[in-house]
């Protein structure tokens, strides 16, 4: 961020200008009880060359593993970004957090959000994606509420059932923003690592609004996404399915499921993890329901002498013209971000996704099967699994902090719902057979087992 030099008499002539006599006074609109009488408990200030090198000694305190030294997954995934994305993702043309309003003067902006929504739309066969939203959490939580919106002449549907195969950060946000609502959130629990179709049946009835799965789910394994939500539909309930992008180009799609919204994170599709995001919620639809959608859509058109244009559309959903009646809370999108996943998914095309994603499910089966044969070691679903999967390993967290220590992190540590031993281990395009094949000796070592 830029430093913006203030002076004294800048911030006077601001005040001057807005009327108000000092800060104080700008502020007195907000309660006393909620302001801040005491000191901030800071660090006294630090000068410029100071303060650099204390960023400097945090920065170093990170432990910045090669990625093919990396085994953590769980939603946040390493991914060979190719570097032309960035060049022209970065373009002072495209260099906007948010959907530009004026179309005048931002086409290019516009037409690359079209786009975006037109690849969202076909690598999900869903019929109708939108502009974003801000991450996969608020996507799915945005699938709810629109869930809600079209159930909205069937009062009694107030059961809302969530798949314990969904990542707790979802979860979380879903939770959050569902606890003003009249319905009940409710937990349906795996077997085996994924959901029993005859169990979910017994859950529904008329009193379902809808039903979200995961798939692949937070424990790596494939849903049987067809035969789970043609349950849900005898039962009238609507199917929200998480869906990971990649997962999209080699097993069902959400539009071949039949599913009713698809949501999703996009992060891999767009730029390496990092801490705090910036994130890419990924949303599509029925076209039936266009008018509930949350976020911003972008439409193509034709102005008076046939030229083709793009602009904001269905703009009377949204918040800035609906105000508390809008569909949504969300009238933005992730604008930079978006470009980004479009630039990416135009240079790799569906051959080269379908490729890509054949490459990484073949690098995980090879790496669970090699695991396997380190005794007690075992992969804890027999269901299938795309990038990433639950292993037991004995003496897991000490195994974890001795692979640290050698500079490798060797997977996401699950909570007790798979065991105390669980740990999801996830591959990337950066690993070659010699990684994997190293990792697993670096394990053997550690549990002082050797391959049966």
């Amino acid at each position: 961020m830029p430093y913006i030099a203030n002076s004294d008499r800048d911030r006077q002539a601001m005040l001057d200008r807005i009327g108000a006599a000092s800060i104080d006074e700008l502020l007195a609109g907000i309660p006393a009880s909620n302001r801040l009488t005491e000191e901030l408990a800071v660090s006294p200030a630090l000068s410029e060359s100071e303060l650099v090198r204390h960023v400097h000694e945090l920065a170093a305190a990170n432990l910045v593993p090669a990625p093919q030294n990396c085994f953590l997954g769980g939603g946040a995934y390493i991914s060979y970004i190719p570097e032309t994305v960035r060049v022209l993702a970065t373009r002072s043309e495209f260099i906007t957090a948010y959907t530009p309003y004026q179309a005048e003067v931002s086409q290019g902006t516009l037409q690359v959000i079209y786009e975006f929504q037109s690849m969202i739309q076909r690598l999900t066969g869903m019929e109708i994606a939108n502009a974003s939203l801000y991450d996969g959490g608020s996507a799915l939580a945005e699938g709810l509420r629109m869930a809600r919106a079209i159930h909205e002449d069937q009062p009694g549907r107030k059961r809302i059932l969530l798949s314990d195969g969904l990542f707790r950060k979802h979860l979380q946000v879903a939770r959050t923003y569902g606890s003003p609502w009249p319905h009940s959130l409710e937990t349906i629990a795996l077997e085996n690592g994924r959901l029993n179709p005859g169990a979910l049946s017994e859950r529904l009835d008329d009193t379902v609004c809808a039903v979200v799965i995961q798939s692949p789910n937070a424990f790596g394994s494939v849903e049987d996404l067809k035969e789970l939500t043609a349950r849900c539909h005898v039962a009238g309930a609507l199917v929200i399915h998480v869906f990971d992008p990649l997962a999209q180009a080699l097993f069902t799609s959400s539009g071949e499921a039949d599913v009713d919204i698809a949501v999703g994170e996009g992060q891999s599709i767009s730029q390496p993890p990092q801490y705090g995001g910036p994130n890419l919620g990924l949303f599509a639809s029925r076209a039936r329901w266009v008018r509930l959608m949350p976020g911003r859509l972008i439409g193509s058109t034709e102005d008076a002498s046939g030229k083709r244009g793009y602009v904001l559309t269905f703009q009377t959903r949204e918040q800035h013209i609906r105000r508390a009646k809008a569909t949504s809370n969300i009238c933005t999108n992730q604008a930079l971000v978006a470009t980004f996943a479009t630039i990416y998914l135009s240079l790799m095309g569906g051959s080269g996704l379908r490729q890509l994603a054949r490459s990484l499910y073949t690098r995980a089966t090879w790496l669970a099967e090699r695991l396997e044969r380190i005794p007690g070691c075992r992969v804890l679903s027999a269901a299938p699994f795309f990038r990433e999967f639950a292993l037991e390993l004995p003496g897991r967290d000490r195994v974890l902090e001795e692979l640290k220590r050698q500079g490798v992190l060797a997977g996401l540590a699950l909570d007790s719902r798979r065991g105390s031993d669980a740990l999801l281990v996830a591959v990337n395009e950066f690993q070659t057979q010699d990684d994997l094949e190293n990792f697993a000796r670096l394990i053997e070592r550690a549990t002082g087992g050797g391959a049966r």
